[in-house]
């Protein structure tokens, strides 16, 4: 089966950077600040899903306020962005773990499967 869990000598990733949505100004390649805080939410996200842990709400709030730099409380994301930002750590797990998972499966009904665990 599949070990989703990462090697004891791999590298750490970097915490995402928060970022405020008043800085509104795209960055150096035109990124605008809500993509680029809802990429560094599925980035933060995207650790949970390979240790097969299931993304609840703590840990969705938990990842968007610290990307957008405030609460949901406080304006700076709703919660269709946590959605937004889990589907996004979801492609994110796809293009990772998607091609080791299609060889070890050998059929779609059974990597559905193991998605759905």
């Amino acid at each position: 089966m599949l070990d989703a869990h990462p090697a004891a000598d791999a590298p750490a990733r970097p915490p995402a950077v928060p970022v405020r949505l008043s800085d509104d100004a795209p960055d150096s390649e035109g990124v605008p600040a809500k993509p680029r805080a809802l990429l560094a939410a599925a980035a933060a996200l995207l650790p949970r899903l390979e240790a097969g842990q299931a993304l609840d709400a703590s840990t969705l709030r938990t990842a968007l306020t610290h990307a957008f730099g405030g609460s949901d409380a406080q304006g700076a994301w709703v919660w269709k962005d946590a959605y937004e930002a889990a589907e996004a750590a979801l492609v994110l797990f796809l293009r990772r773990w998607g091609r080791a998972m299609r060889r070890e499966a050998g059929s779609p009904e059974r990597m559905l499967a193991m998605l759905d665990a």
